[in-house]
Parts: structure tokens; sequence; C-alpha cells
């Protein structure tokens, strides 16, 4: 069996350089990961912004412990482009940011500067993992302390977001 895997060069060089640094081959490393069914291949290759970029729309959504009504969340869109993240309830603008990846974080971290209104500049803080076509997103907004677990409890100021693309 043949499998091609791309990369972007730098996600690519990353996990060479981890891989080498547990003393074992690349190629033998992707095979033996794939053999374990992935178990062992770092997040941060998997999250790939030719892949997220798109529209999703919203499937539970949690919000400082409270979760949404399904009809709510159902209404929620977000649109990602490679720079652009953009969440709307209908036809309202929520939060229009720029954003950005750090793929060398695990789970992978990702920082959203509102781009208009009272957000304007500010960064939101929050994880991000794709598994099996659905994105999942935590985060905080501007001056919360960044997630570290995919988790909204009441009092986190956290907001737990799951997402099928459209």
């Amino acid at each position: 069996m043949s499998i091609t895997i791309e990369l972007s060069p730098e996600v690519e060089e990353q996990l060479r350089r981890q891989i080498a640094a547990r003393g074992r081959g690349f190629e033998e490393y992707i095979r033996e990961a794939i053999e374990n069914k992935l178990r062992d291949v770092p997040l941060s290759s998997t999250v790939n912004l030719n892949i997220i970029s798109g529209v999703w729309s919203c499937v539970e959504a949690v919000n400082n412990g409270n979760k949404l009504p399904a009809e709510k969340a159902s209404q929620l869109r977000l649109t990602l482009t490679d720079k652009q993240f953009k969440t709307q309830l209908g036809e309202q603008v929520l939060f229009d940011s720029t954003y950005t990846l750090n793929t060398a974080k695990t789970p992978v971290e990702i920082e959203m500067v509102g781009t208009e209104g009272d957000l304007k500049g500010k960064p939101a803080l929050g994880i991000i993992k794709l598994e099996d076509g659905t994105l999942t997103l935590c985060y905080v907004m501007p001056g919360g302390e960044r997630p570290k677990t995919f988790e909204s409890h009441p009092g986190s100021l956290a907001t737990l977001t799951v997402w099928k693309k459209m």
C-alpha cells in the first residue's frame, strides 16, 4: 500500500525535527504512526489552512458553561479564509477578525485579533483541533487566559464550539 501525505515545508521540517529528537527515521515514524491509527502523529500536522478554510455550521456551542439551545447554535456560521475568522448569527456579525495558528503547540493555538468595533486590535486566545471533519474551537474573548483544554465550565469565560463544514 502507498500513501501520499502533503505537508507544508514548515510543518514537514517541524515534524522531521520532532521525529529526529525521538531517535527514529521519518519514514519509520510515519509507518508506525499509521499502523497505530495515527495516535502518535502530532496535532500540528493535522490543522491545515487549506482544509479549515471555508464556511462551517455550528453543531454545538457552550459559553461559560452554558450550552446554547440547538436551534440557536444551528444558526451560527464560521467563515475561515487564510487570514479571516468571522462568526455570524444569521446575518449578524458577532466577531470579525484576522487569525494566526501556532502549530508548534499541542493543542494548536489560535489567536484572533478583532478588526472592528470595540474589539478592534484586541486578541482573543484559543485552541483548535480538526478531527474526522469536525472542527473544535475553545477560546476566550480579549482579556481572558487561553484555555488549556476543550472545555467550557461555569466561571471559565471560555466558549467551546464544534463545527461541521457546509
